[in-house]
């Protein structure tokens, strides 16, 4: 009987026992509010039981968060209505661990400060200690103010300090006016930040992101990464950052590549390591697995160096500071990262104490009827918990092994070089040399399939833009609002791929302002894809030859096209690196932004040069009907002289509003070119402007302008100006031209010949077996 008796004393026992662990945990989980907005010595804020203090309007909450899902723990003050807007944080530079260890408390010296369970201060107010008969609180105001006040032994109130005060304060400008009151400090007064800086405010961007305030779209995404919450990125909301596109790739450097953005400053601790050069400290980071980002400092005056090592979550991001790092990120690397607790380890954890406790509860009783029943009930709603995360978590890897075999495949496929000479852009993309790893390869960033599709809306027919020779241009719109241009090239253009190589490899070279931008690629099995910065106004074509939309084209305007165009030219030739020959100069080919502004575009037909080489030939004649110089034309001979003659055609037909290839006036002049030839035998030139003009333009400047346009198409391309003397001549009023020579030669139909009739028969023949005609690509970006 004792036998039994001791029994069922066990039972009660490890069922009071459970219950009480049960309770315990169940209750700590619950957030806890101090009910006041006073924080005093005797009453701390502990981040483990969930404590918080609340403003006494209820506005305003200061307590503890974790930031997206790196684990880092943060203590500052939000709105209660508004939990995602964070207007101060204590710790933004040395966030706490993942164990819910913080207490933010009035230490015993009178200061403000936050300490982690190792008794490392990780923030405090560092004002002076506190007198021994003083009295000190720290109140938090509606405002979201934290003032930190002493109360002397004659009653007098003197302020001490205030998180308005603070640099880690954002967007107060707003606050202040809405409570209509102003603070003093001890320290000086308050200076409002500019509310339109975004990028004040802390991670604004989330992890991963870049914010940026200058640019129309102030985030942005590092290299590498995507949005988590792409829908949201397209309403504003930033604030679940970023993710990894690719997968770790540990124990195989040369997959891991580095893209360095200037100007940076990370809020996430970094460590300093001395370092003697930039590939030392590019070592450092490789070796280690969890490394983000390096930056390297050389100091000249010491002839030290120093590293800077980010091997946690990159926090709080911002681009275009001017005491900012030049920071290179990886872009494919681990991604051993920790996460913020979730509310499914919690309910894993509370049901299996629950179960575990009702079972021995259970086993002390009778467990008949009712009792049966809720244990039957437990044990299914755990295997189901079980089965559904067993089966997200089976989903998750095989969706994570096949981006895995996605990228392989896509590594294989590519394999660009670094351009350094006419013959290396011509090589076949080869397997196993992609050149992410070289510092000297191309940083172009490569962009998801997916995020591209959902863009454009799976290409569909309302984005299509235009349709030509390579492939189908499609606008799209990127998370947080970006517009885009997409080039779908063609997969049976052989055209197509050789223009797919020579625009990613020479396009991420050159900037410019009078050229195209390439924003980034994507090839996915047969699908090639160019990403561009969207032009609104489409291209040049779109207005000059059309007799409505050509209105909108002043003489003004028209004036700073060709010169846009010239300067762009001039940098291609002349200001650039390398030596680049368009080959492809036309008025399709020119994109135009929102002010008009002319942008050149499609470098798939460019020839690149270096050193004092200036011309080549080729015996495969690729360009469009029109545009091409005799010497390329008819002996596949290039050079920048080449552009010089494109350039002259598309000159006329900005001033004619004509078409090269379309034109007909008489039997005579079927062409632009050879109606403005004859205008300038006749002595009337100037009645070759656009006739929508009516009058209001400059005559004089018409003249120059057509004079240097039939310089640039004569015969011989040693009489042919450069683009420099071009660009010299458009900005100079008082520029001397020599008279131009007859052109080289005139389209006539459907065949080129001279301006010489006896060699017409001769040349036709040869024209007709080199030539190779391309249409133009008529779509906006």
């Amino acid at each position: 009987m004792s036998k039994y008796r001791e029994t069922d004393d066990l039972h009660m026992l490890l069922q009071k026992f459970f219950l009480c662990i049960c309770l315990r945990f169940f209750l700590l989980k619950i957030p806890f509010s101090h009910g006041t907005d006073t924080l005093t010595v005797s009453v701390p804020i502990s981040d483990y039981i969930g404590a918080t203090l609340v403003s006494s309007g209820g506005r305003s909450v200061l307590g503890f968060f974790c930031q997206g899902t790196s684990g880092n723990r943060y203590a500052g003050i939000w709105y209660l209505k508004d939990p995602h807007t964070v207007i101060w944080v204590a710790n933004r530079d040395s966030p706490l661990p993942n164990d819910e260890s913080g207490i933010f408390s009035l230490k015993d010296d009178g200061n403000l400060g936050l300490s982690s369970k190792d008794g490392v201060t990780h923030w405090s107010t560092k004002v002076k200690a506190a007198d021994v008969n003083s009295n000190r609180t720290a109140k938090l105001l509606d405002s979201g103010n934290l003032v930190l006040s002493e109360i002397s032994q004659g009653g007098e109130l003197t302020l001490l300090w205030q998180s308005f005060d603070d640099p880690s304060h954002m967007d107060l400008s707003r606050m202040l006016k809405q409570e209509n009151f102003k603070l003093t400090s001890l320290n000086g007064p308050y200076e409002q930040p500019d509310p339109s800086d975004l990028c004040n405010h802390f991670n604004s961007c989330g992890e991963y992101g870049v914010c940026n305030s200058q640019q129309k779209t102030i985030c942005r995404c590092l290299p590498g990464f995507k949005p988590r919450q792409p829908n949201n990125w397209r309403q504003g909301d930033f604030s679940q950052g970023c993710e990894r596109t690719s997968l770790p790739s540990h124990g195989k450097p040369n997959q891991n590549t580095f893209e360095e953005l200037k100007f940076i400053k990370i809020g996430t601790k970094n460590k300093e390591i001395e370092s003697t050069s930039l590939t030392q400290c590019k070592e450092e980071c490789l070796r280690n697995c969890r490394c983000q980002a390096y930056s390297y400092n050389h100091n000249r005056s010491t002839a030290t160096g120093r590293c800077l090592i980010w091997s946690h979550v990159l926090s709080d991001v911002q681009e275009g500071i001017k005491d900012g790092y030049n920071v290179s990120f990886r872009v494919s690397s681990g991604n051993h990262l920790l996460h913020c607790k979730t509310s499914s380890s919690f309910l894993c954890t509370y049901f299996g104490l629950l179960a575990l406790g009702t079972l021995l509860i259970c086993a002390g009783s009778s467990c008949t009827g009712k009792h049966h029943y809720i244990i039957y009930l437990v044990v299914v709603g755990i295997l189901a918990l079980v089965i559904t995360v067993g089966c997200r978590v089976y989903v998750w890897r095989k969706l994570a092994r096949e981006r895995v075999a996605k990228r392989e495949a896509i590594l294989k496929h590519l394999a660009f070089h670094h351009i350094s000479s006419e013959n290396r852009i011509n090589l076949e993309i080869i397997s196993d040399q992609f050149a992410e790893h070289n510092e000297e390869g191309i940083n172009v960033p490569f962009m998801d399939m997916e995020i591209i599709l959902e863009s454009t809306n799976y290409f569909s027919d309302e984005n299509k833009l235009g349709q030509g020779g390579f492939g189908s241009v499609y606008k799209g719109k990127f998370p947080g609002g970006q517009e885009i241009a997409v080039k779908r090239l063609s997969s049976s253009s052989v055209q197509g791929f050789e223009q797919f190589k020579t625009e990613v490899l020479l396009i991420a070279q050159l900037q410019h302002r009078n050229l195209v931008r390439l924003l980034g690629y994507c090839t996915n099995q047969e699908e090639k894809l160019l990403i561009y910065e969207y032009m609104p106004n489409k291209s040049l074509d779109f207005f000059i030859f059309d007799p409505k939309r050509c209105l909108r084209l002043s003489w003004e305007t028209r004036m700073r096209i060709i010169l846009g165009i010239a300067r762009g030219m001039l940098y291609l030739h002349e200001d650039s690196r390398l030596i680049v020959i368009h080959r492809d100069l036309k008025a399709s080919n020119i994109l135009l932004d929102e002010e008009m502004n002319p942008k050149i575009s499609d470098f798939g037909l460019a020839r690149i040069f270096e050193g004092k080489q200036t011309a080549g030939c080729t015996d495969r004649v690729i360009g469009t009907y029109g545009y091409m110089s005799p010497e390329y034309a008819l002996e596949g001979s290039f050079s920048t002289k080449s552009d010089v003659f494109s350039f002259g055609i598309v000159v006329l037909e900005i001033i004619s509003g004509k078409r090269n290839t379309g034109f007909i006036q008489t039997k005579i002049a079927r062409n632009v070119l050879t109606y403005a030839w004859r205008l300038w035998i006749e002595g009337n030139a100037v009645n070759l402007v656009e006739p929508m003009l009516e009058g209001n333009f400059n005559g004089e400047e018409a003249v120059k302008c057509i004079k240097l346009a039939l310089l640039c198409v004569q015969n011989d391309p040693q009489d042919r100006p450069t683009m420099s003397n071009i660009v010299s001549t458009l900005n100079n009023e008082n520029a001397t031209l020599p008279d131009p020579k007859q052109p080289a030669f005139l389209i006539h139909g459907d065949s080129f010949f001279e301006a010489s009739s006896s060699q017409v028969s001769s040349m036709s023949g040869q024209v007709s077996s080199m030539l190779e005609i391309s249409n133009s690509l008529h779509y906006g970006r």
